[in-house]
């Protein structure tokens, strides 16, 4: 899937147009998107990942934030880990992370 939607779609995409919000293992997708992707850098502007599982540094020029687990309030910045700003999202449960990032990640597509 990975592959079919990396050749059709962002081979077709325009300069910096794309952004990218990844739940959980959507990390490990976007890894494999920036291997088999060659215009990954020149088209991806942001990756936004709520709880994201990576496998090491994610190789991109794309500013990229992870919203994690945390009890800290939201938006609160925790450090930097695989090349991703790491951000908590307000909440211990894994499964919410998302929606209690959401505000926060729309807020910086739009900077």
């Amino acid at each position: 899937m990975q592959l079919l939607f990396g050749s059709s779609f962002l081979g077709e995409t325009v300069d910096k147009s794309v952004l990218i919000v990844a739940h959980s293992y959507g990390g490990v997708v976007v890894q494999k998107l920036v291997e088999c992707c060659k215009n990954f850098d020149d088209i991806t502007l942001k990756v936004a990942l709520t709880d994201g599982v990576q496998m090491g540094t994610l190789k991109t020029k794309a500013e990229c934030i992870n919203w994690v687990c945390s009890s800290k309030p939201v938006n609160s910045v925790l450090g930097n880990r695989f090349s991703c700003e790491i951000r908590s999202a307000g909440t211990t449960k894994h499964p919410w992370t998302s929606h209690f990032a959401k505000k926060h990640i729309f807020d910086w597509f739009l900077e």
